[in-house]
């Protein structure tokens, strides 16, 4: 009996050469009637470099239009997120054409002030370019029983499992996943920085992870302080982007 768990990305997902050799056949994909995709929160064990080096080459093939939009799209994406950024922290980040060069910077630079943006969003653009790589590599169309198939996200993976489930086509998910992986990165700047508003660290102190436990309240103190939050939050919304227009 075939294995229902799907793992993207991982090196199940075949592309055609050694270092992703798949154990996911054609058939496999075809069917996604009884099935789970998994979409997890971790990179391969494998040399992200290579991995992106391989998705990076596929790109270049005419047989994978979708990848190479998908691929330029999230490369463009990085750029306009990064332009949003003051001097200095742009500055960080060296020139970057492609996402090989991203991978590489991520890689050697794994505490750097953009590294934890970079982080998420790789990720995501790793697990669709290679779900997208698996469907052109093979010649299969998109399909998915979205009644009777699960998709299951864990952490950043929730970005990538609602780019599949929303995409009926490679082309909606080669745009869907590059939006995916723009709220991977601005998520990963937004935990940033409420993480120095809560407990502020030196410059050259390296970033660690981090959890808060409030204690002594009942669930339904803890409940209306969380209520009053987001309706504040609504409401500064609502302030600042003004009343809309037609």
């Amino acid at each position: 009996m075939t294995d229902p768990y799907i793992l993207v990305p991982s090196h199940q997902v075949n592309m055609g050469t050694p270092s992703t050799a798949s154990t996911m056949s054609s058939s496999l994909v075809k069917d996604f009637e009884t099935h789970v995709i998994f979409c997890g929160n971790e990179f391969p064990s494998d040399d992200l470099q290579s991995v992106f080096g391989c998705l990076q080459r596929h790109s270049r093939d005419k047989k994978f239009p979708f990848l190479n939009v998908f691929l330029t799209e999230c490369v463009e994406m990085v750029k306009r997120e990064v332009a949003l950024f003051p001097q200095e922290l742009r500055e960080t980040l060296p020139p970057f054409q492609n996402v090989v060069a991203l991978a590489t910077y991520f890689a050697g630079n794994r505490h750097a002030p953009l590294a934890g943006a970079l982080d998420g969003s790789l990720l995501c653009m790793l697990q669709v370019g290679m779900l997208i790589g698996h469907y052109e590599s093979q010649g299969l169309d998109y399909t998915f029983h979205r009644h009777s198939s699960r998709l299951v996200g864990l952490s950043i993976g929730l970005m990538t499992a609602a780019a599949i489930s929303v995409s009926s086509s490679l082309s909606d998910l080669s745009r869907a996943g590059v939006e995916s992986a723009r709220i991977a990165f601005r998520i990963a700047v937004h935990v940033e920085r409420v993480s120095r508003l809560i407990e502020p660290r030196a410059e050259d102190e390296q970033p660690s992870s981090w959890a808060y436990v409030v204690t002594g309240l009942t669930e339904d103190e803890v409940q209306k302080e969380v209520d009053g939050f987001n309706a504040a939050s609504v409401s500064q919304r609502k302030t600042h982007t003004g009343p809309s227009s037609c």
